[in-house]
Formats: C-alpha cells, structure tokens, sequence
C-alpha cells in the first residue's frame, strides 16, 4: 500500500487537501499487529510529508466475518483476527487524537451502532452503497475535522 499510495500522491496535478487512510483488514488474518501498525504509520507518514496543510483521514477497521471463519473456526483464526483487529484499532484512536492534522473515522463504533451500515455480503468487502456509505461518513466527518481547524490551516476551496 505504502508505494501505491507515493504513486497516487506523486502523480498529482496539485497536493491533495485530505487524504483518507484504511487499511490492514486484508493481513488480519496473519495476527501481526505490529506489522500491521508499521504500514498504516508508513502511510500516515507519507500523507503528511506531501503536503503541511494536508488533513489526514485515520479509519478503523469494522468488524468482519468472512463465510470461510465458518468452517475454520478450530484453527482460532476468526478470535485471532479479531483480537488483531481491536487492537489496529485501539492503535489507530490514539494516533489520530495524537496528530493534530487527523481526523477519525471510526467504522468499529459506526457498525456497532448501524447494523447494515457497510453491506458486505461476504463480511468482509462493501457493496457499492456500502461504500457510498463510507463516503458520507467520511465527508461528516471530515467537515466536523475542517471547522474546527484554525483559519491559517484551512483547506482550499
């Protein structure tokens, strides 16, 4: 991800304003939180080193249950996964009210709460109004995250 994301940003007509970051829920089932962490900070990295006033979009991973957990459930992947995940997660909060150009997008709390919010009817990938439901929350929140940065910081229009 990190060197698709430096091609997307270097191949850039002008900086990008806010670039939205979610990633890790295809190597969740590897168990490797640290890994994980690695590569959302190398991309957290590579957001703001492009641009100072670029805003920075950190998502937490929603839940998931793949059809395949199913049948694999004595192997411990599915609590593995989880367990993984939470902790991206947890990870991903602390950062983003760390960071003070972030903002949070937290899918975990939104699925929580919205229970067709994401519509995958594999667990894992969205549907097209899944991902149209994304979008909003991202735009929601990113306009909360905008007014309340100082004027010397706004984005342009």
């Amino acid at each position: 991800m990190p060197a698709r994301l430096s091609r997307e940003i270097d191949a850039a007509a002008s900086p990008y304003d806010g670039i939205v970051v979610i990633g890790g829920s295809n190597d969740l089932w590897k168990g490797d939180e640290s890994a994980i962490w690695d590569s959302l900070c190398e991309l957290y990295k590579r957001v703001q080193a492009s641009s100072s006033s670029a805003i920075l979009g950190m998502v937490t991973l929603p839940p998931f249950e793949p059809a395949v957990f199913d049948w694999l459930s004595f192997t411990g992947i599915g609590q593995l996964t989880e367990t993984t995940r939470l902790a991206v997660n947890e990870r991903v909060r602390e950062e983003a009210g760390r960071c003070p150009n972030a903002f949070l997008v937290d899918l975990d709390a939104l699925c929580g709460t919205e229970e067709s919010c994401m519509e995958r009817p594999d667990g894992l990938h969205f549907t097209s109004r899944g991902y149209h439901r994304l979008g909003e929350e991202v735009a929601s929140t990113l306009q909360a995250a905008h007014s309340t940065r100082a004027p010397d910081t706004d984005l342009r229009s």
